[in-house]
């Protein structure tokens, strides 16, 4: 009988324990992936500014037709969006 007890009372610390390595381990993933997501967001919003930057400074001095008048507007319109979505300013 005490054998028994005993035999539970470790299969339910076992299962304990694996049930908090499995948490942990989920955990651990969950913050990789913000890490990877937060970087990938870095480098497209730094790709954005510099498109944005070059597009801005090519016509610049120059005489605009419409086409390059409407890129502009859609690209800082975009930009403009992805401002109130958040972004680090640090870029």
């Amino acid at each position: 009988m005490e054998d028994e007890t005993q035999h539970k009372s470790t299969q339910q610390l076992t299962s304990s324990f694996l049930h908090l390595r499995r948490r942990i381990t989920a955990y651990r993933t969950y913050q990789l992936g913000s890490k990877i997501e937060a970087e990938i967001q870095v480098y497209f919003d730094r790709e954005q500014i510099q498109k944005l930057a070059r597009t801005l400074q090519l016509t610049e001095g120059e005489e605009e037709g419409e086409e390059a008048e409407e890129e502009k507007i859609r690209l800082l319109e975009e930009f403009e969006e992805r401002l109130g979505t958040g972004f680090d300013s640090e870029l």
